[in-house]
This record gives structure tokens, C-alpha cells and sequence, in this order.
């Protein structure tokens, strides 16, 4: 049996609200020589019996209580594909994605590429947005400062994840697990390169794996892996990678994700673990200013701030009528 040219390895978790879309958008690619990987650590709902519906392509694997890293690792393991994507349930591709992707990496020098994305927030699309080109990393320096693309953009060659590039996983495969996978890869000279062409599309929910209790745990986690990162630059990178600011920017941010979660004493050490004076300063000042106001008002104050800056990384448009002409397709029980 000949393998197929692309594996996409989907993960799902209790995603019966959505999951028929993010496979229909599979149906509807241009290039249909692809098998799906769909990896689940123990849905309680009827995920599996949405999944059985589809036709042989579509593989079904368990891994019981699994994180995201590991069950990626999983899928990644399982597949046959000259070129490797990844797919969260609750997004989905437009119908030229892997044609493109693969085309790209057949035809250019490079072991990764990454493209563009349609965001949404549930409840909400009449309104999507594409993230800023100065936001998208391009140099090593980039995914140092904590920046990356978004998985759902990413294609592969089999020979990336065969050399020994793979997520972490355990604690390192619940939070900023794509991240650092990218990180990696930078400083190891993989070849990676960016398109601006959105061929995806993701959903920003309320309840994703990003939840506000759980942002002090993945800046923590970024934060150990910068430093491990740090100590095996080579000289020639530490030229170009202000490592001292950047560990300062994390502390700071750290600080802010305790005071978000009600961790005060936590965010008040972590505020004077920073080098910078300016930023320490600014930190300290954070940290004092919090002390005195009720838990209830300095979260919303934060999130409001945070989700500020969130917007402000997106250029916001109303939904194309292509795009809105595309959701329709797709459209088979999952929500938008």
C-alpha cells in the first residue's frame, strides 16, 4: 500500500461540538492524497462515533490521560506521511492548505513552513482577524522572546520529526508545548520560512488550554526554558539575542500572571529577580499597587489589559464572503 504524501495529526478532547467541522475541512482539500491521525486521551462524549463516520483516512488513536505534547509525539509516531501538519478540533483548514504547504516545501530549500490564519472568537464570525506580520517570528531571536506561530500553520517534513524534533512532554507538553518545539528548532538551524497566505482558520474560545488560572504555570515553564535555551547559544547567537532583557521581560511578564492567578507573594519575589532597573521598578510598583486592591478588581483589570493586547497583535476585518461562504461548508455540528 503506497504511504500518503501528507499526515495531519489532529487532537481531540470532548470535541463532538466541533470536530465534524475540522474534518469536513480535511474532505474538502485540494490535494487528497492524505491520511488524519486523530488522537484522543479519553473523550467522555461522542467524539469517536463523530470521527467513525469518515471514511479509512481518518484513524482513530488513544492515549489515555495523555498531554498535548505527548499525544502529538503519538500521532506523529503513528504516521506515514512524507510531510507532517497539525489541526486542533476546534479549527479547521481552508481547502487549498496542504496543496500549498506541501507544494511550498517541494519546491523551496527550506524543512518547515508556516502560514497565515483567520482568528474568530466563538460567538463571533462576522469578524475575523489575521495577526500582525510584525508579530509573526522570523529570526531566532523572535521565538526567544517567547513569540511563534500558530501550530494549525505549520507543515513539516518527515525528516525534522526523524532527527529528533518532537514536543516535550509531561508539564513541558501542557503549556507552550508548540513554542518551544518551534524554539528548538530555530536554534538548532532548521530551515524554517513564513507565508502570509491564510489557509486556516482558529477559534479563540473562552475555555482553551490558555485559561487565565493556568497563564502563571506557562510563563513559568517559558521561563525555565529560556534559560536552558540561554546557556547553549552559541557565541555567535548570544550576539544577536539580548538574552539578560529578554529573561527580564519574562520575569516581568511571570510576575504579572501570578498577580492575575492571586499569587502575590510569588509575584512579589519573582518581581525582584529582575535584573533591569527600569523594569524592576515598574514591576515592584505592579506588585505594591495590586496588594491594595480586592483579588476580584486586579484580575479584571489584567484580563482587560491582556486581552487589549491581544486585539491589538490581530488586524480585525469583517469575514470575507468567501471566508463566510467556507464556514457554511464546514459547518456539520461545531459552533461558530
Amino acid at each position: 500500500m503506497d504511504k500518503p504524501r501528507a499526515s495531519v495529526v489532529v487532537l481531540t478532547l470532548n470535541s463532538a461540538a466541533c470536530v465534524e467541522r475540522c474534518l469536513r475541512s480535511l474532505q474538502r482539500q485540494t490535494l487528497q492524497d492524505f491520511e488524519v491521525l486523530i488522537v484522543d486521551p479519553g473523550s467522555t462524549d461522542n467524539t469517536r462515533a463523530i470521527v467513525d463516520t469518515f471514511d479509512a483516512r481518518f484513524k482513530w488513536l488513544e492515549l489515555p490521560k495523555s498531554d498535548m505534547g505527548a499525544a502529538r509525539n503519538h500521532g506523529m509516531r503513528h504516521s506515514q506521511g512524507e510531510f507532517i501538519c497539525f489541526l486542533d478540533s476546534d479549527d479547521f483548514y481552508l481547502p487549498g492548505n496542504l496543496e500549498r504547504q506541501v507544494s511550498y516545501l517541494q519546491e523551496h530549500t527550506v524543512d518547515v513552513t508556516y502560514c497565515s490564519a483567520w482568528h474568530f472568537r466563538t460567538g463571533h464570525a462576522e469578524r475575523v482577524g489575521l495577526k500582525k506580520l510584525s508579530a509573526q517570528p522570523e529570526l531566532l531571536k523572535d521565538y526567544v522572546e517567547g513569540r511563534n506561530h500558530n501550530l494549525n500553520t505549520m507543515c513539516m517534513r518527515r525528516r525534522v520529526w526523524e532527527s529528533g524534533f518532537a514536543f516535550g512532554e509531561g508539564e513541558r507538553g501542557r503549556y507552550g508545548e508548540e513554542w518551544s518545539l518551534q524554539l528548538r528548532m530555530a536554534q538548532g538551524g532548521v530551515r524554517m520560512a513564513f507565508r502570509p497566505e491564510p489557509l486556516a482558520v482558529v477559534e479563540i474560545r473562552p475555555d482553551s488550554h490558555t485559561l487565565w488560572s493556568r497563564q502563571w504555570k506557562m510563563k513559568q515553564q517559558a521561563l525555565g526554558e529560556i534559560e536552558q535555551v540561554a546557556s547553549l547559544l552559541t557565541p555567535a547567537q548570544r550576539t544577536t539575542v539580548n538574552v539578560s532583557r529578554i529573561l527580564d521581560e519574562f520575569r516581568r511578564k511571570l510576575t504579572v500572571a501570578l498577580l492575575l492567578a492571586g499569587r502575590t507573594q510569588e509575584a512579589k519575589q519573582t518581581a525582584t529577580s529582575i535584573t533591569d532597573p527600569t523594569l524592576a521598578r515598574k514591576a515592584a510598583r505592579l506588585v505594591a499597587f495590586c496588594r491594595w486592591l480586592p483579588h476580584a478588581l486586579v484580575s479584571r483589570l489584567l484580563r482587560v489589559v491582556w486581552l487589549w493586547r491581544q486585539n491589538r497583535s490581530f488586524d480585525w476585518h469583517a469575514t470575507p464572503s468567501a471566508l463566510r461562504a467556507e464556514f457554511a461548508a464546514v459547518q456539520g455540528g461545531g459552533r461558530h
